[in-house]
């Protein structure tokens, strides 16, 4: 997951060059700039909010984000069970929820919309397609469904929130086979709503913005 992430990025880097590239399609290398952007602020604002009592971890971690590499360090942590710091706001799994939650909110919502229109109006324009950008839309979809789906996989299957909150968590059976085929199907899940949802978005922008 934390390198389907930064995969993610480095796709969505290459897409702006792309654009920037590509004669009449630079305001979309300006918007999808600013979305990427805007996911690394609200990040660093998160790892701002969680060390800012210890300056050098705040700085180290701001690294992370900067570096692309916040995923993978996130992943790491909650997966060696690492415990909440004392300086620390939020315990690691939490921590990682919500840079995913900025990611998506930030960057691979309105990114798939965005590259999807970008891709439509290629094709009405009658212009060569680009497999680059079939790819980056195909991984920002892909990684937003996985995303999603960790999000809801780890926090239900936690043990203390199943102890507190019972009527709540808990869909997901205690059988690894079940588990693998659920974590499978959320994915999907997510995924295809994600696809269906930003087609029809960026088909509706065309018709009518």
């Amino acid at each position: 997951g934390a390198l389907l992430s930064t995969v993610d990025l480095v796709t969505d880097i290459v897409m702006i060059i792309d654009y920037f590239g590509s004669e009449g399609q630079e305001h979309y290398g300006r918007i999808l700039l600013a979305m990427v952007l805007s996911c690394l602020l609200l990040q660093l604002l998160l790892v701002y909010g969680q060390n800012k009592k210890v300056p050098k971890i705040a700085a180290r971690e701001a690294l992370w984000v900067l570096v692309g590499l916040k995923p993978v360090v996130d992943a790491y942590r909650v997966a060696a069970g690492k415990e909440m710091e004392k300086h620390q706001i939020f315990y690691p799994l939490f921590e990682l929820s919500l840079s995913k939650g900025c990611e998506i909110f930030a960057e691979a919502l309105p990114g798939s919309v965005l590259q999807l229109y970008a891709l439509l109006d290629t094709m009405v324009r009658g212009n060569e397609l680009s497999r680059v950008a079939v790819g980056s839309i195909i991984s920002c979809i892909v990684t937003t469904g996985f995303t999603s789906a960790v999000i809801s996989y780890d926090f239900d299957t936690d043990p203390g929130a199943r102890l507190t909150a019972p009527h709540f968590y808990g869909f997901i059976p205690d059988n690894a086979e079940l588990r693998s085929v659920m974590f499978i199907l959320l994915t999907l899940s997510s995924a295809s709503l994600l696809a269906a949802r930003s087609l029809s978005t960026a088909l509706l922008i065309m018709v009518d913005p």
